[in-house]
């Protein structure tokens, strides 16, 4: 199962392994945490609140809401 209800993945690495924010202009990133021993384990992505899900989309009429949405970002976009 995937999203909202999805599971753990567990990714093993050697002790030592340093985990690092994205690299940015060739300089390394920042450093988020170092697995220095042997049975550390650390959550680095956790999970999100969720989507909306098919219940959402069982109409075919577009709501009001929803064309407000997509007004917005048409604008935005200079469309």
């Amino acid at each position: 199962m995937n999203g909202a209800k999805g599971e753990d993945i567990d990714v093993k690495v050697l002790p030592g392994t340093v985990v690092r924010t994205a690299i940015k202009d060739g300089d390394l990133g920042d450093v988020l945490l170092e697995l220095l021993n042997q049975g550390y384990r650390a959550l680095l992505l956790p999970g999100g609140r969720g989507g909306r899900g098919n219940a959402s989309f069982k109409s075919g009429l577009i709501r009001f809401q929803e064309l407000q949405r997509m007004k917005k970002r048409v604008l935005k976009w200079g469309v």
